[in-house]
């Protein structure tokens, strides 16, 4: 969905579409052909649509109103431990911040390469005895699973996992015109590539939960989000299906 939301953002001469087609609902392959020729020549802005037959559906999200919480969530413990992939990126550090001061949990950080910033991290001089931070890349088996046994044995059993990983800064986004294959794959590295490895930990250790960071770029599209909407778009998709 990402080339799909940007294209008419970036190329205002470009419609787009993705067109999921039932098979079985139709009664012949050209009587199908027809209606995706038909579909095809319609389209306007950005459509995710779905052909049923003579039915043509479009997405749609309708606009909900979130009480305001009252205390702590049912799913968080005071004083529990929780594993932040990309943790020391804005939304880990923001997600930590708020279970320190909410519910004095122990927070563990990893990050792919930034240790050497661990000393210096604001969060961890703040609260001493409540971040650890850990080099560990998301999408690999043996380092992730190092870093659970290492935060079980520095705080106790871990008790929900934040998947936060993901590739930030502004040379990550840029238009399609500009990117590479390169410059698509690595937006999929730790976000996308972390998922079967959180999945493993999750089976191994008893969590209360597990939370998988997205985007409403898969959505809304944005100048420069291309890669970055279609890797939060299989994020999306996973969760559909478990």
């Amino acid at each position: 969905l990402g080339p799909i939301r940007v294209l008419p953002q970036e190329f205002q001469n470009i419609n787009t579409g993705l067109i999921e087609a039932s098979i079985k609902s139709q009664p012949t392959s050209m009587s199908l052909g027809q209606s995706l020729v038909g579909d095809i020549a319609a389209l306007h802005g950005s459509n995710h649509l779905l052909r049923l037959g003579r039915l043509l559906l479009e997405e749609t999200y309708p606009c909900i109103t979130l009480a305001k919480p009252q205390g702590v969530p049912k799913l968080l413990r005071h004083g529990g431990v929780y594993l932040i992939t990309g943790g020391l990126g804005r939304i880990g550090t923001t997600l930590a911040t708020h279970l320190i001061d909410t519910l004095d949990a122990k927070v563990v950080l990893t990050t792919r390469g930034r240790l050497g910033e661990a000393n210096e991290f604001p969060l961890k001089t703040r609260y001493p005895n409540n971040v650890l931070i850990l080099t560990a890349n998301a999408e690999s088996e043996v380092e992730m699973f190092g870093a659970l046994n290492r935060a079980v044995s520095e705080f106790g059993n871990v008790n929900g996992v934040i998947h936060a990983a993901g590739i930030i800064g502004a040379e990550s986004f840029k238009t399609i015109s500009e990117s590479s294959i390169d410059d698509h794959g690595r937006q999929f590295q730790g976000k996308v590539g972390g998922l079967p490895i959180i999945e493993k930990l999750s089976q191994k250790v008893n969590l209360d939960f597990v939370v998988l960071c997205s985007s409403l770029s898969p959505l809304l599209g944005g100048l420069g989000f291309s890669a970055y909407g279609s890797a939060n778009a299989i994020l999306d998709r996973y969760v559909d299906e478990k």
